[in-house]
Order: C-alpha cells, then structure tokens, then sequence
C-alpha cells in the first residue's frame, strides 16, 4: 500500500499524446520546454487480479537533467492505482521515469573521470588497432593476417556491441550506479570498432582475392 488507499502495480504503457489544454497542447516555459501527457496503461494487479486499461495524465516532463520524464510506447513502468476510483498515477520511486538529478550528475562525472583517465592520444588507438596498423606495410598481408585482422575486428565488434546493450539497459531501467562508466565503455567500444574497420578495409583493398571463409 501506498498512502490511503493506494496500491503498487506494474503498468505498460500503451499510448501517449500531448494533453490538451484551452490553447491546444499543454506546454510551459521557454520555447515550450515542458509538456504534458495522457497516457493509456495496461495495470497489472499484484496477487493475480486481473489487467486492466486506464487513462491518466501525467506530471510535467521537464526536459532536464531530473525529474519526471515521459515513458515511450512498450515502456514497463510502475504505477499505484486506487481499487475504488480507478485512479492510476506513476510510482515517483521508479527511476525510469523520475530521474534522480543528483545520481545523473554522479554519472557524468564518472563517465567524465574515465575519459580523463584514458591513456593520451588518438581515440581508439588501443593496441588491436596498433597490431593492425602494422600489417601489409611492406606487402600485400597473408592469409593467416587477414585471418587476424578479421577475427579481431569481429571479437570488438561483439563486444562494443554488448557494451552499447548494457548502457541501453541500464539507462532504461535507471540503473545510475555505474551509467557513466558504462556510457564511457560504450562509446570507448565503438570507437575502437571504428578504427579496426579503417584498418581491415587498407588490408582488404591490399589483398581483394581474399575471401572471409
């Protein structure tokens, strides 16, 4: 329970339009930097009670660093519902839609911290995209090299593929304990991949009769 009468539950939200006031949608502040919503959400009771759609609008999406900001379509969110008026209105503990300014911050600054910390020089420079450089400097590179290069390629590509999945994760499920070093790994990932490619591509216009087996 939550208050009087208030009960915790999961809701999916199903649709989303601005909500409409005297002079058409409800917007305030500068350049109508904030807005509101109704929503339509499928409820789901605890204890087995059954679905149920409702229609509410929500608080005012600031379009800043924290407070409340407004779930997209498919977006799993938790909600308190009266069981006798039918009232259904978002859990202000759920991260996912109230952002935490002061959690947010601590991730920039952590995300900050790890670029400030990364070895100087050109990004993306780690030593798979060294160990490539080097290849087909004094000849077309052999079978077995571009063997290498394509595994290594390949491998980063998973795995900054699998950083950028985490990040996307987490920052949906407001998970800011380690969002910044998250986005840094992310985005350290893809700029890794983005020098392997270049360098696969010098190889692959060096050798054109190989093929990826």
């Amino acid at each position: 329970m939550f208050g009087r009468g208030w009960v915790a539950a999961q809701a999916t939200i199903v649709a989303r339009s601005p909500s409409k006031g005297l002079l058409g949608a409800k917007v305030r502040g500068q350049a109508g930097q904030e807005i509101r919503y109704d929503f339509v959400v499928d409820v789901e009771p605890p204890e087995g009670s059954p679905t149920f759609r409702s229609e509410f609008e929500g608080p005012w999406d600031q379009n800043t660093v924290g407070g409340f900001k407004a779930p997209d379509v498919g977006t799993v969110v938790r909600v308190q519902f009266n069981p006798k008026t039918g009232e259904v209105k978002f859990d202000p503990a759920d991260r996912t839609v109230f952002r935490d300014a002061r959690a947010l911050r601590k991730a920039e600054a952590d995300y900050l911290g790890d670029v400030r910390d990364a070895p100087a020089g050109r990004p993306g420079a780690s030593d798979a995209v060294q160990a490539l450089s080097q290849l087909g400097r004094s000849g077309p590179p052999t079978d077995d090299q571009m063997r290498f290069a394509d595994d290594t390629f390949q491998t980063a590509l998973a795995s900054a593929q699998a950083a950028v999945e985490e990040y996307g994760n987490a920052k949906r499920a407001g998970d800011t304990a380690n969002l910044g070093h998250l986005k840094y790994a992310a985005e350290a990932g893809n700029t890794e991949v983005q020098s392997l490619n270049a360098e696969f591509q010098r190889l692959a216009r060096l050798r054109p009769d190989w093929k990826r087996s």
